[in-house]
């Protein structure tokens, strides 16, 4: 909502104070306020910890949405800056519910951490599937991870070990 009332805000010169974490949101309108981490810095900080962990085969799964779509972005050019190879980047709708196509993309794929940036259901139901199917790699995830929805959607003993960055 944020992003879509940013033009107007810009247009009429009236502050949009957001709790948005789209780095666009203060790029072009100075009457854009954000209270909350940009998308660059969450991405760049969780792609920076793979690396540091030893992770350097990476898969990525994004939900189609501006913002989530903006996080894997930073996430994945900075973990290439670092020298990692993305070897899987599937991007899934906010509809999507049927995730076995892509958990047997992700079964035939060589990596050894993914990335899931996506809303807090969709992460959950797909972090238990994954584990389901004994996908086991390191997960990393968008701040949504940490939130009760996700926590239950997973249940504790899959998403347990799921690192993620808490604005």
């Amino acid at each position: 909502v944020g992003m879509a009332l940013n033009p107007l805000s810009k247009a009429s010169g009236i502050p949009l104070l957001g709790i948005v974490g789209h780095r666009d949101l203060v790029k072009e309108n100075p009457y854009a306020i954000r209270f909350f981490p940009s998308s660059d810095e969450e991405g760049t900080v969780l792609a920076r910890k793979a690396f540091e962990m030893g992770f350097k085969n990476l898969a990525v799964v994004t939900l189609q949405d501006e913002w989530t779509e903006a996080l894997s972005d930073a996430f994945i050019n900075e973990a290439q800056r670092l020298g990692a190879t993305i070897q899987i980047h599937e991007k899934i709708l906010p509809s999507d519910s049927d995730f076995l196509p892509l958990l047997a993309r992700l079964r035939k794929a060589s990596f050894d951490a993914l990335y899931l940036s996506h809303s807090f259901t969709q992460s959950g139901i797909l972090i238990r599937k994954l584990r389901d199917q004994h996908i086991g790699q390191q997960i990393f995830s968008n701040t949504w991870a940490g939130k009760r929805e996700t926590i239950e959607a997973a249940g504790k003993q899959a998403i347990e070990g799921t690192l993620y960055a808490e604005p």
